[in-house]
């Protein structure tokens, strides 16, 4: 089959998708969207008044995060392994096709769908005439004092929700098994790594005067240049997915 996309061909695989998704996903994204009601029910029972909507905030992108990062392992765990994903590779689409399919059910429809829940979640247990929620959670979004502030906050946390996102999205295509694990801890390992040289750069990096750039443009530009090399990242790392999708062999 070419490696096209037909909007029928793709809307059906979409469905499938969907389908599948709820009985391979469906529990643990539902577990997940239940831990503020988890710690709604810890703060009411120990009598903890400081959770404030700002944290409440944090507690649903944090939600919306891991249901994203997981959705690919556990939707589509055997499209990269020879005798299980038989059934991934007979599927009646091209590549192109399978990936956008891959992407907008873990990329847009989990994140979207978890978002909402929490949302839905927070408003209930707020209106309830017990409990310590007593503000909705749009009051935690207090430091964002005009409009640009806004932008920048939605960009900033949308770009680096992706950046997590895209990596997940890759590792599923390239590890068999403990898709997640092996991601987290190839993380912390990449992670200790950059912390060893990140001395040894800054001492370069100052010795060559950059610094005073560098401060003018973070100043500045700062938040758009992170959210600038954050999109690269993430479109490098869906690259490669696909990259790894279209050249599969079963």
């Amino acid at each position: 089959m070419k490696d096209t996309l037909k909007n029928s061909r793709f809307v059906r695989l979409l469905i499938n998708d969907l389908k599948n998704s709820l009985s391979s996903f469906g529990l643990t994204w539902l577990i997940i969207v239940l831990l503020p009601l988890a710690v709604w029910l810890f703060c009411l029972v120990f009598d903890i008044k400081s959770f404030s909507p700002t944290l409440r905030v944090s507690m649903v992108y944090i939600c919306t995060l891991l249901t994203t990062i997981m959705a690919p392992s556990r939707i589509y765990k055997n499209c990269n392994i020879p005798d299980l994903g038989i059934y991934f590779a007979m599927l009646p689409a091209s590549k192109k096709e399978k990936f956008w399919s891959m992407f907008v059910v873990s990329a847009v429809v989990v994140p979207l769908a978890t978002v909402c829940a929490s949302l839905l979640l927070d408003f209930f247990l707020t209106v309830l005439p017990f409990g310590h929620y007593r503000n909705f959670i749009f009051d935690g979004i207090t430091y964002c004092k005009t409009k640009t502030d806004v932008v920048q906050f939605v960009s900033l946390s949308t770009a680096i929700f992706f950046s997590y996102a895209s990596v997940f999205f890759f590792t599923t295509t390239l590890f068999k098994k403990h898709k997640v694990t092996k991601t987290f801890l190839w993380a912390l390992f990449i992670s200790f790594i950059v912390g060893i040289l990140s001395p040894l750069l800054f001492a370069i990096l100052s010795s060559l005067e950059v610094d005073v750039h560098f401060e003018f443009y973070s100043t500045i530009y700062g938040v758009w240049w992170y959210v600038l090399g954050l999109s690269i990242w993430s479109i490098l790392f869906y690259w490669a997915a696909y990259y790894r999708l279209k050249r599969m062999q079963y």
